[in-house]
């Protein structure tokens, strides 16, 4: 997000909108700092359901109310808006911190070189090994351009990948690591446009680290 002057408006907007089952969205606020607030935002369903009756063919309309959460995170730097286990409901959120800017914020997704941000992070996390890579707008010939995805369960193939692609032109799109922590092989996935997969239990620990890299690229 390209806050300007708006991230105060917003952040003290989502903790003024607090959610109750008397309105249809709202925020849960569980920290705030300065320049972050980590959230949910809520937002009530209802659905209707109809049951027909096959003796009768009679209907009969029950209705269901659901609570759509999206957890997430604000931050007044270059990240801007982090959403946690995204569901497809996430654009709702979007518009409506949009919203209480006025819409004088610029929202896009995150973009860095993530082969770049694979160097530092091999300096950071110990053993780190890149098991998958998928590469795409591969310049072949004119406008011909090709996809690729390299595969290796035992070893790192950045290298190999690097130098199969040496003087061509190509995206890395997504790859997929292991490192080595406290002892134990952990694994997580990386997207060249922001997104993170990893397992609960390690997701801030190798955030953290990540946001810190991608920091270094910017700068």
């Amino acid at each position: 997000v390209h806050w300007s002057s708006n991230y105060e408006n917003v952040s003290k907007n989502i903790i003024a909108n607090k959610f109750s089952e008397n309105k249809q969205y709202g925020f849960k606020v569980y920290k705030r700092r300065e320049n972050y607030i980590n959230a949910s935002y809520i937002q009530i369903k209802e659905i209707e359901e109809e049951i027909e009756n096959p003796l009768t063919n009679e209907l009969t309309v029950y209705k269901r109310v659901l609570f759509d959460k999206n957890d997430f995170v604000i931050e007044n730097n270059i990240f801007g808006i982090e959403l946690i286990n995204p569901s497809r409901t996430s654009q709702q959120l979007i518009n409506t911190i949009a919203s209480l800017s006025n819409f004088n914020i610029t929202i896009k997704t995150l973009n860095y070189n993530l082969s770049k941000l694979i160097q530092i992070l091999k300096l950071k996390l110990e053993n780190l090994t890149i098991n998958q890579i998928e590469c795409s707008e591969i310049k072949i010939k004119g406008l011909t351009s090709a996809k690729l995805t390299a595969k290796n369960n035992q070893n790192d193939l950045f290298c190999d990948v690097e130098e199969f692609l040496h003087n061509k032109e190509y995206i890395i799109e997504k790859v997929k690591c292991s490192f080595d922590h406290n002892s134990q092989s952990l694994n997580f996935e990386l997207s060249n446009h922001g997104s993170l997969k990893a397992k609960k239990n390690i997701l801030e620990f190798i955030s953290h680290i990540i946001k810190e890299s991608i920091l270094e690229i910017k700068q």
